[in-house]
């Protein structure tokens, strides 16, 4: 099942990262913007991995948290991808 969704950007939240989310939850600044920093186990990622989270565990992605953030680059969670889900252009 879990291969079957990576095309919908469920491929980067492994159980092991979101075990890690768990365990440090005391990194995340959740009264900001729900993101870790300077942890080397959990560090830039958002809290829970929001969907979409790209890539293998190796690469990372610290998952999307809003639909529109033109300002960040889409390994830093930003991008485009929410509002242009299955739309062609």
């Amino acid at each position: 099942m879990k291969r079957g969704s990576w095309s919908t950007g469920y491929c980067g939240n492994r159980s092991e990262r979101l075990k890690a989310h768990m365990k440090n939850q005391a990194k995340f600044d959740m009264l900001d913007d729900a993101r870790a920093q300077d942890d080397p186990e959990v560090g830039g990622d958002y809290y829970g991995l929001p969907w979409p989270c790209w890539g293998s565990p190796a690469v990372r992605h610290p998952g999307t948290p809003v639909a529109l953030q033109h300002n960040l680059h889409v390994m830093d969670g930003g991008g485009t991808f929410r509002p242009r889900f299955g739309h062609r252009t």
